[in-house]
C-alpha cells in the first residue's frame, strides 16, 4: 500500500474518533497539551485526537440547603441574591 492510500484510510477513523458529545447539563474543558484551551457547550463537539484531553464538568449538582440573601446596597434598595457552589468531584 502506498502512503497516500493508508493516509486516505486513516484520516476519517482519527476524525471519527474525535468526536465528543456534551449533554445539557454539562460542560467540556478541553486541555490542549496540557492548558486550558475552551470550554465546550452542549451538542456533538470535536477535539484534535492525541493533542486534546477533556474533563467534563457537571453542572445539575448543587450543594443542597443554602438559603438566597438578601442584602442591602449602599442607595437603600434590597438586593435578593440566589447562591449556588459546586463542589469539585473525580471523574
Amino acid at each position: 500500500m502506498s502512503f497516500e492510500v493508508v493516509l486516505l484510510l486513516a484520516l476519517p477513523a482519527q476524525a471519527c474518533v474525535g468526536i465528543r458529545s456534551v449533554n445539557d447539563a454539562e460542560r467540556l474543558v478541553v486541555l490542549r497539551l496540557g492548558r486550558v484551551h475552551s470550554v465546550l457547550q452542549p451538542g456533538l463537539r470535536w477535539i484534535l485526537p492525541g493533542v486534546d484531553r477533556t474533563v467534563r464538568v457537571d453542572l445539575s449538582r448543587t450543594v443542597p440547603g443554602w438559603q438566597p440573601l438578601s442584602a442591602q446596597a449602599p442607595d437603600r434598595q434590597l438586593i435578593d441574591l440566589a447562591r449556588s457552589g459546586q463542589l469539585p468531584t473525580a471523574t
